[in-house]
């Protein structure tokens, strides 16, 4: 391992301490991981069929010598164990002085651990420098978090990560979800998500979903949102980034589109029900392959243009819009006109049965045509 820590490189972890753990899981239902905030750890869970909880870990140190390196990892205090009899959790406690040796210098300490818990344990882990893998099944995750990476597998229940600078990768995951951190990328797959809007939000990392039932909520600031194969069933899809770029396909049900500054791109989208969004500014609305059944959608943009394909057999009522110096053109379909001005159309497809209005604000075109 190549790693550099306050601009000196140190080319590997010497290895100074080894150890392992075991205590009985009968009547416990979870267990919580405690590392301290001057301590790295890389922590991977997994179930196996045993009804213990097993423990195998490996002390480590990088200072200017051996004895400095052995010094640091007797420092390294590692329980596990539960406070009564009556408690339904196991604690992994990792301890160290408040003002361990190796903080504010060039030197470092931690303590890799491999962990194995029964199938169907809830898992807490409260961590500051950790890289986290949890490999379920897990009857619910919570991680809170601040420095390294966080991978979550195999999950039936409520699943709550809470971070600053890790990046958070998601899959196989079913009930409740909220994801949180703000210099780190999030990616979720084959989720299920339970009434509840799942919630994802970062700043300053790009968010990538993809295999969803279920409605979802996602949120970031300085980057894009890509999204594929959600439904929402009766609920959202909420989509809302302030400078990134938006591209979904194969999306279903209520769906809220938002940036500023840059495209949003969407294929393949069915507007099942409710009042749906899609907003941008200086930049192009992309829809393509869109159908609506019975609900409402409102497409605003600022000097940039609105293009949509419709599939066949759409059934809405048209309100369309752009302002001086802009224009409107429709191609591939019958719409029966209500209202005809120089920038404003207004008519009906088919019976009527939904309302799509379209408008841009300064120059820009609509261009909407069927298939």
């Amino acid at each position: 391992m190549l790693f550099v820590v306050g601009g000196n490189v140190y080319s590997q972890q010497s290895i100074l301490a080894n150890g392992e753990l075991t205590a009985s899981a009968d009547d416990k239902t979870a267990l919580k991981i405690l590392t301290p905030q001057n301590l790295k750890c890389d922590i991977l869970v997994e179930t196996h069929t045993d009804k213990t909880v097993k423990v195998e870990f490996n002390k480590w140190a990088n200072a200017k010598s051996l004895k400095q390196e052995q010094r640091f990892v007797d420092l390294i205090d590692i329980k596990l164990g539960d406070n009564t009899s009556a408690d339904e959790n196991l604690r992994l406690r990792v301890l160290t002085p408040i003002s361990a040796p190796w903080e504010g210098s060039d030197y470092s300490a931690g303590v890799n651990f491999e962990i194995w818990v029964p199938e169907n344990f809830e898992i807490e882990s409260r961590n500051s420098y950790s890289t986290i893998v949890l490999l379920g099944p897990f009857n619910g995750v919570r991680v809170d978090n601040e420095y390294g990476p966080i991978r979550v597998e195999d999950v039936r229940g409520r699943l709550v990560v809470k971070t600053s600078y890790s990046e958070v990768e998601l899959s196989g995951i079913e009930g409740e979800i909220s994801v949180e951190t703000s210099y780190g990328r999030i990616r979720a797959s084959r989720l299920t998500i339970s009434e509840n809007p799942g919630y994802f939000e970062t700043s300053y990392g790009d968010i990538m979903l993809d295999n969803i039932e279920g409605p979802v909520k996602v949120l970031t600031s300085y980057d894009s949102i890509i999204a594929s194969d959600i439904d929402a069933g009766s609920g959202s899809v909420v989509l809302r980034t302030s400078y990134g770029k938006i591209k979904a396909e194969n999306i279903k049900g209520e769906i809220v589109c938002e940036t500023s500054y840059n495209p949003i791109d969407l294929e393949n989208v069915n507007f099942t029900h409710g009042i749906n969004m899609i907003e941008t500014k200086y930049s192009p609305i992309n829809l393509d392959n869109m159908n609506i059944n019975e609900a409402r959608l409102f497409v605003n943009n600022t000097y940039g243009s609105i293009n949509i394909s419709l599939v066949p057999d759409v059934s809405a009522r048209l309100i369309l819009s752009v302002d001086e110096g802009g224009s409107i053109h429709t191609s591939g379909f019958s719409i029966k006109p209500l209202a005809m001005e120089r920038n404003r159309l207004e008519g009906i497809i088919g019976n009527g049965e939904s309302k799509i209005e379209l408008n841009v604000n300064g120059i820009g075109e609509i261009n909407i045509r069927g298939k």
